[in-house]
């Protein structure tokens, strides 16, 4: 089931990533750099207001999970929750909409025609985040009931339909901001009318379920400070693009988002096992608890590091391919050193669904509350001295910080968890080092190739021995074939 599940995740988050490749070359031809820079701030504000119910979502997730046995408790959450959302969601959207106004109208360096559509469109960035935060209310309560299939096919519309509508309504209507915001509520909306038929058809239609004052309280209770991490750990990822907004402008957002978008897109694999790791975390503790994540943390990255080091030598030759002329050269720089941070991103985000699941959601939001001012102060200094890679190696240092800190606090034991890290870490100095003396795509294709390999046989080597003899005891359960007596 945990398999089946993760593929289903999976899915829901690579396809979305397929279209968004195919698309944007598209995408860019037909609005500008200057618009799709604009339009990219605009979706990196729904996500980050969508974010913020992300405690919410989460909250509903690990209630109806522990209550497996209690359908009647599990409905009556489900139902409380989407009322809390409901409730919740005004204020995000408002929230979203003072502070998109604020930046596009103030500090957003782009042209007065763009400026004033996106003045214009502030109110479809507010209705948007509203549909995006009961969404998440939604997905939660189907996760906690381990409904993937639903719930990533409606994320799969949402996500893949973010770009490919924006596409479609561009050339119907025209490279307007308006017409481009309408796009996405419109692939918002298709989402939750994906979740909502599934919650009803699964869960609640010819069922009773109660709203409860006492369980709305108690998922705030609990989902406050992973709504606290929520805000601010999106807050966190939005700032380096705020300020190369704010300081070098909307070309270099574009420059910036582009390998970004696709990059972080990476991310997706290990958040979507994480999303199917944390019903079971949440119902565990203690030792088993750990070692589950520690276990889960370790497979992860020996999967996970020989696709980011095949990326380095790759990233060149496929973003030539991708965008012609229209690639800017710092792109290039910016996504190899992306690729590296992203991978230091997934270690940081499993430590903190784990420590979440654990209920200590508020040791984690108030350890990345203390980081916003002096990342921001990074931020800052570095884009004024180094300009865009300069944004780039901030954000790198503070996600390598992060990962220590966390695995430091996790209690699996630093130096246990590190040393399986050790062939990820060569594996990323060596592409770095030789991805440049290869002038031929074919052998940086070549050199990926080995190197990746050499890297996942070494990630193979260090697996603790308990962790081996698990996975291939389970290898040989799946291929064994089903032996049944006359």
């Amino acid at each position: 089931m945990l398999a089946r599940n993760s593929l289903f995740s999976i899915a829901g988050s690579v396809v979305p990533v397929f279209i968004t490749v195919i698309t944007l070359p598209f995408l860019l031809g037909t609005i500008g750099a200057e618009r799709y820079g604009a339009l990219a701030l605009c979706w990196l504000f729904l996500i980050y207001s969508a974010h913020i119910l992300e405690g919410v979502g989460t909250a509903i997730t690990h209630a109806v999970a522990r209550a497996e046995d209690d359908e009647q408790t599990a409905r009556d959450t489900m139902v409380t929750g989407l009322v809390t959302a409901l409730v919740v969601s005004p204020a995000t959207a408002v929230l979203a909409s003072v502070v998109a106004f604020v930046f596009f109208s103030q500090f957003f360096e782009v042209s007065e025609a763009v400026k004033h559509e996106l003045v214009a469109s502030i109110w479809l960035i507010g209705v948007s985040s509203f549909v995006s935060g009961v969404s998440r209310a939604v997905f939660g309560a189907l996760i906690g009931k381990e409904r993937f299939p639903t719930a990533s096919l409606a994320m799969m519309v949402c996500n893949g339909g973010l770009p490919l509508l924006a596409l479609l309504f561009a050339q119907m209507f025209g490279a307007n901001m308006v017409v481009l915001l309408w796009a996405s509520l419109t692939a918002y909306c298709l989402g939750l009318l994906f979740l909502l038929l599934d919650l009803w058809r699964s869960q609640l239609r010819g069922k009773q379920a109660r709203v409860s004052w006492h369980r709305s309280q108690a998922l705030l209770k609990f989902g406050f400070w992973i709504m606290a991490t929520a805000i601010v750990a999106p807050l966190l990822l939005t700032l380096d693009r705020m300020v190369i907004g704010a300081q070098l402008g909307a070309i270099a957002v574009a420059a910036y988002t582009i390998p970004f978008q696709i990059v972080s897109r990476l991310q997706l694999i290990p958040q979507s096992l994480i999303k199917v790791l944390f019903p079971r975390l949440s119902v565990s503790a203690g030792v088993k608890a750990q070692k589950m994540a520690l276990y889960y943390s370790i497979v992860m990255s020996a999967c996970f590091a020989p696709m980011i080091v095949g990326l380095i030598y790759l990233i060149e030759p496929l973003l030539v391919v991708w965008l012609g002329n229209n690639l800017d050269p710092q792109s290039v720089e910016v996504g190899t050193w992306l690729l590296c941070a992203f991978y230091v991103t997934a270690i940081v985000q499993t430590m903190a669904v784990f420590l979440q699941s654990q209920e200590r959601g508020a040791f984690v939001a108030k350890f990345q509350l203390s980081m916003i001012v002096p990342y921001l102060a990074l931020l800052l200094y570095c884009a004024n001295t180094y300009g865009l890679m300069g944004v780039v190696g901030a954000f790198l240092f503070r996600r390598t910080f992060e990962a220590l800190f966390l695995v430091a606090s996790s209690g699996f034991g630093s130096w246990r968890f590190w040393f399986t890290q050790i062939p990820a870490t060569l594996g990323l100095l060596v592409a770095i080092m030789t991805v440049e003396m290869l002038p031929a795509p074919e052998y940086k294709l070549l050199a990926g190739v080995i190197v990746g390999s050499l890297t996942l046989l070494g990630a193979v080597l260090v697996v603790p021995a308990e962790l081996r003899t698990m996975i291939i005891e389970q290898s040989r359960k799946r291929l064994r074939p089903n032996d049944h007596s006359a």
